[in-house]
């Protein structure tokens, strides 16, 4: 009993899926028909396939302004490091020339106070264009320092 039960429920089932494939047939040709005889229920059966490429088209276009964003900031931000590390640069190269010249300063003072004459030639040749205006920066100081000296 149990096996004649178990092929009837095959059979059944069977001709259930047989009758749902007879509907789902049935049902597409009537749609078909339908869209042969009248073009609002062809675009209506269509809609789903141009909302689609419609959406398609708006994501597109906001990935592609999202990647200029991001681009810019990208560029803006490299830009940024570009500018303070040529900032930071140029302010290392200030300190540079500038403890530069005080050593300058201190080595043409010292040779004119000692009367050094060999160091104060090989400065010249050296940088005589530093020299010259070294020269010139530790004489001026002189002569106000001692136009301010009391007499």
């Amino acid at each position: 009993a149990r096996k004649v039960r178990r092929i009837m429920l095959r059979w059944v089932a069977a001709g259930f899926e047989a009758m749902k494939e007879l509907a789902r047939e049935a049902r597409l040709a009537r749609i078909e028909s339908m869209a042969a005889g009248s073009s609002a229920v062809r675009r209506w059966l269509q809609r789903p396939m141009v909302l689609s490429f419609d959406r398609w088209a708006d994501v597109t276009q906001e990935h592609k302004e999202w990647k200029e964003k991001v681009s810019r900031c990208v560029f803006r931000l490299r830009n940024a490091a570009v500018v303070a590390a040529m900032g930071n640069w140029r302010e290392a190269l200030l300190v540079i020339a500038e403890e530069r010249r005080e050593e300058l300063r201190e080595a043409v003072a010292g040779a004119l106070a000692t009367g050094s004459l060999a160091n104060l030639m090989r400065l010249a040749r050296s940088k005589p264009k530093a020299y010259k205006d070294m020269l010139e920066e530790v004489r001026a100081r002189r002569a106000t320092t001692w136009a301010l000296a009391p007499c």
